[in-house]
């Protein structure tokens, strides 16, 4: 006798498994994404927003969703208008955790420390319009193994839920991705002016051949990634 497959349950199923006791309650939910995990110049950037549990499963969503999609995916001037349609639209904020942070405690507690702040600035938000509003969960994008409390971080936060890809199959975390990298890509443009030898413009940090050619030709700016680069320099 043949054993039949076991179908892995989809993120829709997951999701419906999980907020279920919370499908026609008053909870609400933190989406998030993070954006310059693997530049070697400036700040990596997580993008959160708060949103009714019951938006999961009403497929109410704004007439413009169709066009929301992992932000790496989407042209500048329409993440640009999306950007604003989303602030519009969603309590939100978004936090930048320095090169100085990265090169002291490493990447990953870089981001852990963003979704932090990400969520406490957004759990203060949610207090500022009602004192018992609920949030149940942290919908992030990866695959992360985050433990609180830690360095710096003293203060409860809702339990984190990773989904793998989850800005490409989940339009609230594609919002927070979009968010996340609009404001970062605003702050790398702006050191462009700053630092014109690297070609921030159009590398946003990434090591790019032509980047790293600079790298070893004119050296590191404060706002490069130590650890990132000391490869390259042979340091």
């Amino acid at each position: 006798m043949k054993n039949s497959a076991i179908r892995e349950p989809s993120l829709e199923d997951k999701l419906k498994v999980l907020f279920s006791a919370h499908e026609h309650s008053d909870t609400w939910v933190i989406a998030m994404d993070e954006v310059g995990r693997g530049p070697l110049f400036g700040p990596v950037t997580v993008g959160g927003i708060l949103f009714k549990a019951m938006d999961l499963f009403s497929g109410d969503l704004p007439k413009w969703c169709s066009q929301v999609n992992d932000s790496k995916k989407i042209k500048a001037p329409l993440r640009k208008e999306l950007s604003e349609l989303i602030k519009n639209q969603y309590i939100h904020h978004t936090s930048h955790v320095s090169v100085k942070f990265i090169d002291k405690y490493n990447i990953n507690k870089a981001i852990q420390y963003g979704v932090y702040r990400t969520a406490r600035a957004l759990l203060k938000k949610a207090m500022a319009i009602n004192k018992k509003l609920s949030v149940a969960y942290i919908l992030l994008d990866g695959n992360y193994k985050f433990q609180f409390p830690q360095l710096r971080m003293i203060h409860p936060i809702p339990q984190i839920h990773s989904i793998i890809r989850g800005d490409e199959h989940l339009f609230h975390i594609s919002c927070a991705s979009i968010l996340a990298k609009e404001e970062r890509d605003r702050l790398i443009i702006q050191s462009a002016k700053r630092f014109s030898d690297y070609g921030l413009e159009s590398n946003a940090g990434y090591g790019t051949l032509y980047h790293r050619n600079a790298l070893l030709k004119h050296g590191v700016t404060p706002f490069h990634r130590k650890l990132f680069v000391k490869k390259i320099l042979n340091v």
